[in-house]
């Protein structure tokens, strides 16, 4: 299946919503490498740079979810759009919600642009 595919298939009022982080994601940091992957029974549109899983998208029984690993490894950023985004629950690396109006577009690409700024792969000791 490709990415496209899978954007095609997720419920139509999660269509939107996946089509546009997909696309802020793209647009906003360009050192990641897409692809598609199928996971205990998960679908999910894998980002990676280097190598390295940066991003993740995918739409789970009852919401999207969004896994940003900048935001686990630079707190600054998980708790400043915390604040931007009140309608989406947070977790230490990832974002759910159900619809778009959680995650504004405008909001999203600013945190994928800020999360492009961070070290990555961050350094292993």
């Amino acid at each position: 299946m490709t990415i496209n595919q899978f954007l095609d298939q997720v419920p139509p009022e999660r269509k939107e919503a996946m089509a546009e982080l997909h696309k802020a994601i793209k647009a906003n940091d360009p050192k990641v490498e897409e692809s598609f992957t199928i996971d205990d029974k998960q679908s999910t549109v894998t980002y990676k740079q280097d190598g390295e899983f940066k991003y993740a998208l995918s739409s789970r029984k009852s919401h999207i979810s969004l896994h940003v690993m900048p935001m686990y490894i630079n707190t600054d950023i998980h708790d400043r759009y915390q604040v931007l985004l009140p309608k989406a629950k947070f977790m230490k690396g990832c974002i759910n919600f159900k619809k778009l109006e959680q995650v504004p577009p405008d909001i999203t690409a600013d945190l994928i642009r800020d999360s492009s700024k961070v070290a990555f792969p961050p350094e292993r000791k």
